[in-house]
């Protein structure tokens, strides 16, 4: 197990601008992407800002140009400060750029903020601000034979949100072995008499290949020309409004085969796994929520695709939801045996951690806490007939899972949460959800866009720059990257998950409450690690736990 080191941080220092007013007379704007912030130890980081002026500002004004520059961790410490050096690169501008010297041993997420001061004789005026994120993050450990970990990348969202050779390094740095992206059906062949255009599918196919990542397609979306005409009696309206779109109808059934023939044949010697749809229980994904039309849609495609490759792993639609309900409801239809793997998206409100119960919130989006949804689930699953090739077990999937950090987001399901929040619930909910018999989880999503955050990197305005939850998720998988065996324990506000990852036997522990004190007892040598990754150290077996779940590393128990 690679971890970092103990570092200890002054919890306070004067800012270079205590007590000057920011004129805002400059932007200082990033110039930085992820490739050069997000590092592994003994790396060189690479900052660069540009200074524009506004409001007529002129350098002349200024007998000279201070730029200073301090780093904070996850918890407001700061870790390092410094000045540096602003050249003049013609038409107004200057550029900055420096190594923001982050200590050797320290592990995290980093917020670097740059102060740029002007001098005239009599005073010092602060000029602007800017800051970059920047992440440490601890050396990749070797790959696991049944990952737990993914990430979706649902190729929209913006420019360059697609998995690219651009971007790809963010991934391998994550240690993540396995996407999952949509294939949208009705955008890669729009005309029936044209055939379907591959090229955007076969870049990312490409590029994850090369990576060692694999990918899980989900297959969405009807054409306008491939629509059932006798599902057209039954359109309802659509989410915003108005009648239904049509990539949301359900698809003739002999056009739909061909079509995922077609796309099987294509990528059968790269890709096993399929996903037919997604969130089928959404106006926005299926006409009228209609289980009848998904059933027909599942049947299909588990036909086709078996007949393709024999080989091929089917798995349903990520369910909006924990909903045990739907999948009643299927069996009922008898659809049920074509579901190899059942998925579902446990988005809960914020304010339902997945440890609690708030009755007053849906069905299967918080109203009980996450251990009892995947209870219920599971008493389902056990009523499901075997699957057409014999399977009588099917593993369950998170392909869709997240937290969104912007503020104004209107969905109230999305409400923001602070972006360390974010990184909390993210391994609070991903420990508990293998807990509850989830083999596989796919996080949503990689990058913000530009009407949510709810990315584990900013969108392609800010460089796709690291949030705490992009070092968190890269954290988990070093620890947790094979969970499983996983058990879990309740005292009061604390949870404790005893699991095994990469042969070892670990632990992760938090509380939901501000603080909490706990006993660690253990005769054995054992590692103790913050979700930043950074090192920790227990006096007299007396351990501080917080919302912010720390890993154990070795054969220990904890108690009140």
């Amino acid at each position: 197990m690679v971890l970092g080191l103990i570092l200890t941080l002054p919890l306070a220092a004067q800012l270079p601008v205590e007590g000057l007013d920011n004129q805002k007379k400059i932007k200082v704007v990033s110039q930085c992407d992820n490739l050069e912030t997000i590092c592994f130890p003994g790396e060189l980081m690479d900052v660069i800002f540009r200074l524009i002026p506004v409001n007529q500002m002129n350098w002349k004004d200024y007998q000279s140009v201070e730029v200073a520059y301090v780093v904070r961790d996850l918890h407001e410490n700061i870790v390092s400060q410094g000045t540096a050096a602003s050249v003049n690169a013609g038409n107004g501008l200057r550029w900055v750029r420096f190594d923001p010297k982050i200590p050797d041993a320290s592990r995290g997420w980093f917020d670097i903020k740059l102060y740029v001061i002007g001098k005239t004789n009599s005073d010092r005026h602060w000029l602007g601000q800017g800051n970059v994120t920047a992440a440490i993050l601890p050396p990749l450990q070797a790959r696991v034979e049944n990952p737990y970990v993914g990430v979706s990348m649902p190729n929209g969202g913006g420019a360059g949100s697609y998995l690219s050779a651009a971007n790809v390094l963010a991934l391998k740095r994550l240690g993540v072995g396995q996407i999952r992206v949509f294939l949208r059906w009705y955008k890669i062949q729009p005309h029936e008499d044209q055939p379907p255009d591959w090229r955007l599918m076969d870049r990312i196919v490409n590029v994850a290949q090369q990576s060692n990542i694999n990918v899980l397609p989900a297959v969405v979306g009807t054409p306008d020309w491939a629509v059932d005409p006798t599902a057209m009696a039954d359109r309802g309206q659509g989410k915003r409004g108005g009648l239904a779109p049509l990539h949301t109808m359900r698809p003739d059934s002999q056009k739909f085969a061909a079509f995922l023939k077609l796309l099987v044949n294509r990528y059968k010697d790269r890709i096993d796994e399929w996903s037919i749809w997604n969130e089928p229980n959404a106006l926005s994904s299926l006409n009228q929520r209609s289980v009848k039309d998904y059933a027909m849609i599942v049947r299909t495609a588990y036909a086709a695709i078996k007949q393709a490759d024999p080989n091929a792993t089917l798995a349903m639609a990520g369910l909006s939801g924990v909903k045990p309900d739907y999948l009643s409801q299927l069996t009922r239809l008898d659809a049920s045996s074509s579901i190899e793997v059942v998925c579902v998206h446990p988005y809960r409100y914020p304010d339902a951690i997945p440890e609690s119960d708030f009755p007053k919130i849906g069905v299967g989006y918080g109203r009980q806490n996450l251990l009892k949804d995947f209870a219920d689930l599971k008493q389902v699953m056990s009523r499901m007939p075997d699957t057409v090739s014999g399977k009588a077990i099917r593993p369950i999937w998170v392909t869709e899972g997240g937290y969104n950090t912007l503020p104004g987001f209107p969905p109230k399901l999305h409400q923001a949460v602070p972006i360390k929040t974010q990184a909390q619930l993210l391994v609070r909910t991903m420990a508990l959800a293998n807990v509850g018999g989830v083999s596989r989880y796919y996080w949503w999503r990689l990058f913000d866009t530009y009407g949510a955050n709810m990315g584990i990197l900013g969108n392609q305005a800010v460089g796709h720059q690291p949030k705490p939850a992009y070092v968190a998720l890269a954290v988990f998988e070093r620890m947790a990257g094979d969970m499983h065996n996983a058990t879990h324990q309740q005292f009061g506000d604390v949870h404790v998950i005893q699991y095994t990852s990469r042969n070892e036997p670990m632990t992760l522990a938090w509380t939901t409450v501000e603080q909490r004190q706990v006993k660690l007892l253990t005769d054995k040598t054992y590692i103790l690690m913050d979700m930043m990754g950074m090192r920790l150290n227990v006096s007299d077996g007396n351990l501080k736990l917080t919302p912010s779940p720390v890993y154990v590393a070795g054969h220990v128990t904890i108690k009140p």
